[in-house]
């Protein structure tokens, strides 16, 4: 920045005040074109820093117009305290916009205004000094010129080393333009204050320096040519930045950051193509962790999105250089490796995947044990094309969860695709006998027993295939929960059961006759059930009192909370409860106390051996006590042999129901039973099997 003209030693030419003067009105108009048009693209590009330089060129084309104006007399100390605190003002906003590059924040707003105050107004008081005293022309520029070129100088080197190591622009070649122009400016200040110091040690005023004035505009030029050139390269990187963004949100995962299935599919193309070209093996991998659902149902989906990153970042470890590991959605990973010189390689990465989501895992301050399944199938051996090799490795992903074989893995074997086929087939053909007539419930009889009556019925659905005669519950119960038919399927049995058992409580003798109904866990979750059972009562005008619904342990075990609540909706309605299956689970003794719980069933397998082993016994009693303990009614489940009854019966068992008395069978068959107040004989085998 040029001397004031009002500061000029006397005898200066006036053609050099001219000069002066023609020069601070350059430099004013080419600052505030330039602070208009930083101020433009800090609007549009959202750009804090230009903004604080758009304030700083503003200052600085105040610096000069006040500059060309300030001559001798009271104006013109006005106008050179105007000018130096614009000055200041202007050093102060350069550093703000240096130092929000260099700490990639801006400077807090609290900082802000007293920095900007605190200048103005030291700039201000610098002009006070030998205002009104003509001999101290000197005195007056080494105070006002010399001391705002040193604060100038110091804010243009501190502004060229914070623009020089901003991290947002290394690498621009802005960047460069910038810092060199404000270090050049800088050093010129430093010159312009020795200029204004030297008259006051009695040096002369040396004449070239008013033309430094020109060097000022070349570099006021370049300054914002190179803001211009900096914003543009800004703005081209992060486009590009941009764009690797959006392609890695194409080919990835949001919540892992693994590869998708697109990405997934891409790679495996290209590694069957290479395969095929070397010869070579290449290894499909198909991963679903255990009963994850039951973690976001329990815990919450947050939860479960924890276990997703944790346990893809450990798979992830587990990835050779070269191949690949994916996650397709939910809890479905999947992994590609190459070279796979024996088939034996990849069963031994399927158990080190194993074997690295066992490990126990600490999620929001609980430790959890994921384990996981694994089904794998080879190229060219299994597959010879990306679609195939998935579709087996499914396969045996599918068979081993059938199995029910958690924690371990399935190679592909030919006739499971047959298998596959079977079980859509049937599928098929079960959602078509809910509504086509095919179901039927039959009824086998709980006994007491004490005095041989029956007190209740378990109502069991059947299935009447038209080509294929009776299936086994066996064969469409699983498949029923597994695809979600359990649903409506259950929801018929509860209201057929209750229409049934409704009109035979109207015989004499058969009035306080009850039914139970079994609810699976996709039932018993289901937000209509309540509802659903409310209906199923006032349809069929059975009292509430006549109907038990019975849940297994497992259910027990999902979400405490939302069981309990469930359960006490349910027991409202006056229905009895009762847990199915009990010792075959993870219930534990707190369960039985705090669940509105009415009936014990124990599981026939307890039964088998309960004559002959003494162990079998001891259990089997132990159970009878904890029952009696809560008030609780047992009913024994499988009973097949007079001696498991007598044994029952001696230990205080009140009820039982088996093929010792009957098997299930059609409402007709069981109302010719209870009319005739006898029981079958135990049935021949193959009804075992069928029952």
């Amino acid at each position: 920045m040029i001397p004031y003209k009002e500061e000029t030693p006397p005898g200066t030419m006036p053609s050099a005040l001219a000069t002066i003067f023609a020069l601070h009105l350059a430099q004013a108009a080419s600052a505030l074109v330039l602070s208009a048009l930083v101020f433009r693209f800090a609007g549009t590009y959202h750009r804090r820093y230009l903004a604080d330089w758009s304030a700083s060129l503003g200052a600085w084309a105040v610096y000069d117009l006040c500059a060309a104006f300030a001559h001798g007399g009271s104006r013109g100390t006005v106008l050179s305290a105007i000018s130096l605190a614009a000055g200041n003002v202007q050093a102060a906003f350069l550093l703000f916009g240096a130092v929000e590059l260099a700490r990639a924040r801006p400077v807090k707003r609290s900082l802000r205004l007293p920095a900007v105050a605190a200048a103005a107004l030291l700039g201000a008081l610098a002009a006070l000094p030998f205002a009104g005293v003509a001999e101290a022309s000197a005195a007056r520029l080494a105070i006002r010129a010399g001391g705002h070129a040193l604060i100038a100088a110091a804010a243009f080197l501190a502004s060229g080393v914070g623009v020089w190591r901003a991290p947002a622009l290394r690498g621009l070649s802005g960047r460069n333009l910038i810092a060199g122009t404000f270090v050049a400016f800088g050093l010129e200040e430093i010159h312009y204050a020795v200029l204004a110091v030297l008259p006051l040690v009695g040096g002369p005023m040396l004449a070239y320096g008013i033309w430094f004035g020109l060097l000022d505009l070349g570099l006021l030029v370049a300054m914002g040519l190179g803001m211009v050139i900096c914003l543009l390269e800004e703005e081209r990187e992060a486009a590009a930045s941009a764009s690797q963004r959006v392609e890695h949100a194409v080919y990835h995962d949001a919540l892992t950051g693994l590869p998708n299935r697109q990405l997934f599919l891409d790679r495996l193309a290209v590694g069957i193509a290479q395969s095929r070209r070397r010869g070579s093996k290449l290894g499909v991998l198909a991963m679903d962790l255990d009963r994850f659902k039951q973690i976001n149902d329990t815990m919450g989906h947050a939860v479960g999105d924890e276990v997703l990153r944790a346990i893809g970042q450990r798979l992830a470890k587990i990835v050779r250089a070269g191949d690949t590991l994916a996650r397709f959605g939910g809890d479905d990973f999947t992994m590609v490796i190459h070279d796979v010189r024996d088939p034996a390689a990849t069963q031994i990465v399927a158990q080190l995947l194993l074997n690295a989501v066992r490990q126990p895992l600490l999620v929001h301050g609980r430790e959890l044990v994921i384990t996981t399944t694994v089904g794998f199938a080879v190229f060219p051996d299994d597959g010879d094309t990306a679609e195939s090799l998935l579709r087996n490795a499914d396969l045996a992903l599918s068979r081993a969860q059938e199995e029910g074989s958690r924690d371990s893995f399935r190679a592909y074997r030919l006739g499971m695709d047959a298998a596959v086929s079977d079980r859509v087939a049937m599928e098929t053909a079960l959602r078509a006998a809910i509504g086509a007539g095919e179901l039927r419930v039959h009824y086998q009889p709980i006994v007491d027993l004490a005095t041989g009556s029956v007190p209740g019925l378990e109502a069991l659905v059947r299935w009447q295939h038209p080509r294929l005669g009776l299936v086994a519950p066996g064969e469409f119960i699983p498949l029923a929960e597994a695809t979600g038919l359990i649903v409506p399927l259950g929801e018929w049995v509860l209201h057929q059961a209750c229409r049934e058992l409704a009109g035979i409580r109207r015989n004499p003798g058969l009035e306080d006759l009850s039914v139970a109904v079994n609810l699976s866990p996709r039932q018993f979750r289901n937000p209509d059930l309540v509802s659903q059972v409310r209906v199923a009562l006032d349809e069929s005008g059975l009292p509430p009192e006549a109907l038990t619904l019975e849940i297994t342990e497992s259910v027990a075990m999902q979400s405490e909370e939302q069981t309990m609540k469930q359960l006490a909706e349910l027991k409202a309605l006056g229905v009895s409860l009762s847990m199915d299956d009990f010792g075959t689970g993870y219930s534990s003794l707190s369960y039985l106390k705090r669940y509105p719980i009415d009936v014990l069933k124990l599981d026939g397998s307890f039964l088998r051996e309960v004559v002959s082993s003494d162990e079998a016994a001891a259990i089997v009693v132990s159970v009878l006590g904890l029952a009696r303990s809560l008030r609780l009614t047992v009913v024994a489940e499988g009973v097949e042999t007079p001696e498991q009854a007598e044994f029952l019966s001696r230990r205080g068992c009140e009820r039982a129901q088996g093929f010792l008395f009957s098997r299930p069978v059609p409402m007709e068959e069981c109302l010719k039973i209870l009319r005739q107040g006898r029981m079958l004989a135990a049935a021949p085998a193959a009804d075992r099997l069928a029952g």
